[in-house]
């Protein structure tokens, strides 16, 4: 019963300190700063055979808050002029 308890315990510790391990891994990136549309596609890293492209940027859309892609094909983004600083006075 003992040893039993005790490895539940100790796999689920392994198991978080691996997860915690691997989002540090990912998360420990530099920021970069205000980068202008031009300057963020060229921060994207991907695989070979995938490809970043820009799609929309500010003035045309403004504190972007969600997005979808509808069955044509089209890019819906939705938007909120109050995120995160509240309405203007």
């Amino acid at each position: 019963m003992f040893l039993r308890r005790w490895f539940r315990r100790t796999a689920a510790a392994l198991a978080a300190w691996a997860v915690l391990r691997f989002a540090q891994s990912i998360c420990l990136a530099a920021p970069l700063g205000n980068l202008s549309p031009a300057e963020a596609l060229r921060a994207f890293e991907t695989e070979p055979g995938f490809v970043v492209e820009l799609v929309a940027a500010e003035p045309l859309t403004i504190d972007p808050v969600a997005l979808a892609f509808d069955e044509r094909g089209r890019l819906l983004v939705a938007y909120d002029r109050d995120d995160p600083t509240g309405p203007p006075d």
